[in-house]
């Protein structure tokens, strides 16, 4: 069962906004090191619709090499079912065996159309997946009896949650498989869905923190509440600096200057202004 902290993992770009492999690799290798639970690789804050094929192939290449196969979760995602198709069989030509399925962007699927997605990804690549649900960003969600279904699903092993409802958690725990798992997709809230059943979360802030958010998660599940409190305590200032810009590029800023890597996003996302960059740092020491 998915317990723990999963870091979704950026993309280091060039100045000329190409992908930085030898910054990825820098990067993979460091968190190879590290306590998470495991990886996310081309996830949202990874930029990875912005990334052409050839692009996800020599990160996933670089994932290969750094990090060990059965720990990593491979985002995919399109505006088609066959476009998910396409990036799940290339995860599994790289040894991947792990994807996570975000609900498709702009077109806004009935359940019924949510759950056939998922069962033609499963039936076609077999693989396991994580769903994933984001509404803010892809204008749709998930009802609590679509997310059971897909639990009892062969093969489907966990939801990615970053709705707003912090408490769905405790009611879908009840009516699901005791392996599936469920996982914040929102850092600052890590703690709320874990005392509410949660297992763990795909975490931004754990890009340059891994340790501290995998702490979180282990105690929590331990049911070490002070101690799980103690920790959301040490991870405050990264998540004041997260609500001070936008997704990745307040993450990239702090782990350029944790790393030396460049500080560049693919447009049409851009870096943070100056005045944000320098809240952001007063905020932590990395």
């Amino acid at each position: 069962m998915l317990k723990g902290s999963f870091p979704a993992l950026i993309t280091p770009f060039t100045e000329s906004e190409t992908v930085d492999l030898a910054s990825v690799s820098k990067l993979f290798s460091w968190h190879a090191n590290q306590n998470s639970a495991g990886w996310v690789v081309l996830g949202s804050t990874a930029e990875a619709l912005g990334l052409d094929n050839s692009e996800r192939e020599g990160i996933l290449q670089t994932a290969q090499e750094a990090l060990p196969k059965d720990k990593v979760i491979v985002g995919i995602a399109g505006g088609s079912t066959q476009a998910v198709i396409h990036h799940a069989k290339q995860a599994k030509a790289f040894g991947f065996n792990r994807v996570l399925l975000v609900t498709p962007y702009y077109a806004r699927p009935s359940q019924e159309e949510l759950i056939r997605q998922v069962q033609t990804v499963v039936d076609t690549v077999d693989c396991e997946v994580i769903v994933y649900t984001v509404p803010p960003r892809t204008g749709v969600d998930y009802t609590d009896e679509t997310i059971i279904r897909l639990a009892h699903m062969n093969r489907v092993i966990g939801l990615k949650d970053a709705g707003a409802d912090i408490m769905r958690v405790e009611r879908i725990k009840k009516q699901v498989p005791d392996d599936f798992a469920y996982l914040s997709g929102d850092d600052q809230s890590t703690l709320l869905r874990l005392f509410a059943g949660g297992d763990g979360v795909i975490s931004v802030c754990a890009n340059v923190v891994p340790d501290l958010m995998q702490n979180l998660c282990a105690q929590a599940n331990n049911h070490a509440w002070q101690d799980a409190k103690q920790s959301h305590e040490l991870l405050q200032p990264y998540f004041q600096a997260m609500n001070l810009g936008g997704n990745p590029a307040v993450i990239k800023y702090i782990a350029a200057r944790k790393w030396g890597f460049p500080y560049h996003l693919r447009a049409p996302l851009s870096t943070l202004p100056t005045t944000v960059c320098e809240e952001v740092a007063t905020l932590l020491t990395v």
